[in-house]
């Protein structure tokens, strides 16, 4: 596959609770967020189940289940195939190389079944007559809450009038920060929905993230909590409008080991790899550039074509200077009709894998998260 084009720097006129966590972590990847072509990078199969969970939520929050305990399970369970099934038609091809049916996602089973249950648990406490708050689903027709001066807007997952909450659903069980109930970016996420809340004359005391097992972690949000936030995250863009108008997309990032873990833009982001350090593995992964020094070596593993490749590391956060690539698979190579990687040819390799092999010097692919691309 081909490095992504890196989008062009321009200012961004709002900020939604994601494009604010994504400037705090790297304004770059707020621009990337913004503005790149999403769907040219691999989306992760927890990303596409996490968005399905969410939209069965949405609609048992809007009362479109029935109220039958039996029939609304059935037919949560009969949305949340259909929705997949409709996102792994859009997605990536190398998502659908690896994963060749929405039940060979990773954990497909346990987020249908965590949204079912989940959705009828909603839908039971719904009653026919009476709504008791406001459904602002994460995507769909209706308007998104926006602040007077429309610097910020976003869509909270369901807000409860009758008890002054607002409420986001996760399709995990555990908090980002072991040993917390909320994380950091869980708390700013509802501190601003709560000032998105209050700027729309809703009222707002406390904010809650209702986990994928039905655990809820509730904050307290008083005003001056929410006008914070809210004021924070407008200094925040005005800082990133002011970098935009004169620094490149390099210029822009901020990488770190911890600002890098889990970041989508690794494969295109020059700066990572002009300051990536073999230190940094622990941290964000292990992550290669590296030129071809023999052509591929091709071999069969149950029943698929797979290569072996033999590289000089150039970059990233790789220690040893040869380094041997096991096992990749060979139609990840040749997505975009390209031909395998010659004598000479640079390569990415993003998220590999540490092999049982006994040596440092050789890695292999996790069919998961790595992803390989041309240079």
């Amino acid at each position: 596959m081909k490095i992504p084009q890196i989008p062009t720097v321009q200012t961004i006129s709002h900020f939604t609770p994601s494009l604010y966590e994504a400037a705090l972590r790297c304004k770059a990847l707020a621009i990337w967020s913004a503005f790149g072509e999403r769907n040219t990078l691999p989306q992760s199969s927890n990303a596409i189940l996490g968005s399905c969970f969410h939209k069965v939520l949405e609609l048992a929050n809007k009362g479109q289940f029935p109220q039958d305990k039996k029939a609304c399970y059935d037919t949560a369970r009969q949305v949340f195939e259909e929705q997949v099934q409709l996102q792994y038609q859009n997605a990536h091809p190398l998502l659908k190389s690896k994963f060749r049916s929405i039940d060979r996602l990773p954990y497909y089973y346990l987020f249908r079944e965590r949204a079912a249950l989940h959705a009828t648990d909603i839908a039971l406490q719904k009653q026919p007559s009476t709504s008791p708050g406001i459904s602002k689903p994460s995507g769909g027709a209706e308007v998104s809450l926006v602040s007077r001066d429309g610097l910020i807007q976003g869509r909270p997952d369901y807000i409860n009038v009758a008890e002054s909450e607002v409420i986001d659903y996760k399709s995990g069980t555990k908090a980002e920060v072991v040993g917390t109930e909320l994380s950091g970016s869980e708390i700013r996420q509802l501190r601003l929905y709560a000032h998105l809340c209050l700027e729309n004359d809703i009222q707002i005391s406390k904010g809650s993230i209702v986990r994928g097992n039905n655990q809820h972690a509730t904050l307290t949000i008083s005003h001056e909590d929410a006008r914070t936030e809210g004021a924070a995250a407008r200094v925040l863009l005005a800082e990133l409008n002011a970098a935009a108008a004169h620094q490149t997309f390099t210029e822009m990032a901020e990488p770190s080991p911890e600002n890098c873990k889990g970041c989508s833009c690794i494969p295109l982001c020059e700066a990572f790899w002009e300051q990536a350090t073999p230190e940094w593995a622990n941290e964000c992964g292990l992550h290669l550039e590296a030129e071809a020094v023999e052509p591929p070596s091709p071999s069969i593993n149950s029943a698929s074509r797979v290569i072996t490749l033999q590289t000089n590391a150039i970059r990233g956060t790789f220690s040893p200077a040869q380094v041997t690539i096991q096992q990749i698979p060979e139609n990840w190579l040749m997505l975009d009709g390209e031909n395998l990687p010659e004598v000479g040819d640079v390569i990415r390799l993003i998220n590999a894998k540490v092999t049982n092999s006994g040596s440092s010097s050789v890695v292999g692919v996790d069919k998961f998260s790595t992803s390989i691309w041309m240079v």
